[in-house]
């Protein structure tokens, strides 16, 4: 029996210290391909979450708890988004306005779409504290969104936003 234990105590350090050597070799050259896997697998669960969503809003309806949760994550993903290609843009482009900035106006009016949704879904709900509660963090990132597109009537259209959370 302590032949055995020591078998299997040798077995285990030898398959340790296997595992951290080929972690070690490994790490610099799976720096690059751990962010491609890490842009795929975002890719793919922004595509199942597009399809629950969907999915949940054809068997549940628009106005399901369930739909608007996969909604507001949804949302969530979109500002995070928004705000890196601000962020990518402002970094690379030294006030060049030729550039692509990568924001789809479509992508903004979907988001401000479902903006409008989840807080018309919010106050339906008659709860005892506002909608701004749930909804502050996504109505100042859309309102970032569109104060950062440049022109007047984005920006007082994000100004609107901002006065809808502003005293919560």
């Amino acid at each position: 029996s302590q032949k055995a234990v020591d078998k299997i105590t040798t077995h285990l350090l030898l398959k340790h210290i296997t595992t951290k050597t080929a972690l070690s070799s490994n790490t610099t050259t799976n720096k690059k391909q751990q962010e491609e896997e890490s842009k795929e697998k975002s890719t793919i669960d922004a595509e199942l979450e597009d399809n629950l969503q969907q999915m949940a809003i054809s068997i549940l309806g628009c106005k399901h708890w369930c739909a608007n949760l996969l909604l507001l994550s949804m949302l969530e993903r979109s500002v995070a988004s928004f705000h890196s290609l601000l962020l990518l843009k402002s970094s690379s482009s030294s006030g060049n306005k030729d550039e692509d900035d990568g924001l789809d106006m479509t992508d903004i009016a979907e988001a401000i779409d479902s903006l409008q949704r989840l807080w018309t879904f919010t106050s339906n709900l008659k709860l005892h504290l506002h909608p701004s509660h749930l909804l502050c963090d996504v109505t100042i990132g859309v309102a970032r969104t569109l104060v950062s597109l440049g022109d007047v009537k984005s920006q007082k259209y994000g100004a609107d936003w901002v006065e809808k959370v502003e005293r919560y």
